[in-house]
């Protein structure tokens, strides 16, 4: 009897022992998914395909980590990497030697999302849709494309609303009014007091025009007749560029 019970307690151990062996040499996909500062990205959708046909799916942890079970040894897969206000990232036929295989994966913001975002107070982004006021942005290639002496002249016709009475001359006080009051203007989230308006726009990078009451709730009661907050241009790692811009004026001499 005792010998028995022996025999199936071994019997259990020893099927106990292939079912940890398979499982610990049952192959997986291993890696980190990050943003182009090197950031990890939390809730990254990643699924593995296999002639368009979904394996598996999982989601990356804090440290944008994630593994990937369900894979069979020598077989190729495609991986889809998905978040939201990113680009879908494709890893194309991967295949599974051995026992795991580790990928390094960065995402690029998509352009698409980005156009939706609006600066607000503090220089904080939002999506436009998520603001309970009406807001307006306007990009810098907007104003680069004029041949306006000042910025106020520039904004002509871009906004919907923003009334302006120009001046031909340059920095010269031009009276700007958006729905009837003047708005406060707010220059890389600091509030500005001039009437001047003399910013080079060569150097905004975006003009995000936030109208009614509402917006006063960002700035106080200077900002009770709305906003409009100027983002200018920043230096970026790893990319150069030059821009030349020249404007020549010809007057012609009057025959005497």
């Amino acid at each position: 009897m005792e010998n028995l019970k022996l025999f199936k307690t071994l019997l259990i151990a020893f099927f106990l022992s292939l079912a940890i062996g398979a499982a610990a040499q049952s192959p997986q996909v291993r890696g980190s998914v990050m943003d182009e500062q090197g950031k990890p990205l939390e809730g990254v959708s990643v699924i593995a395909k296999q002639e368009k046909t979904d394996i598996g799916s999982t989601t990356t942890d804090q440290q944008g980590s994630f593994t990937l079970a369900g894979v069979k040894a020598d077989n190729v897969y495609d991986l889809y990497f998905s978040y939201i206000g990113y680009e879908t990232y494709i890893e194309k036929s991967i295949r599974v030697t051995g026992n795991s295989v580790s990928l390094l994966v960065r995402l690029t913001p998509s352009a698409k999302e980005l156009s939706n975002v609006v600066v607000t107070a503090l220089g904080i982004e939002r999506q436009s849709k998520s603001l309970g006021f009406s807001t307006q942005r306007v990009k810098s290639d907007a104003f680069e494309n004029t041949k306006e002496l000042n910025l106020v002249n520039a904004m002509i016709g871009k906004v919907a609303g923003l009334e302006i009475n120009a001046s031909t001359e340059m920095f010269i006080s031009s009276d700007i009014r958006l729905r009837g009051v003047t708005p406060l203007l707010v220059v890389d989230g600091t509030p500005v007091n001039t009437t001047t308006w003399d910013l080079n726009f060569n150097d905004i990078e975006s003009m995000d025009v936030l109208k009614g009451a509402t917006a006063a709730s960002l700035y106080g009661s200077r900002g009770i007749n709305g906003a409009i907050v100027v983002t200018l241009k920043k230096g970026r790692s790893n990319k150069m560029k030059v821009e030349i811009s020249s404007t020549n004026m010809i007057q012609p001499s009057l025959l005497t």
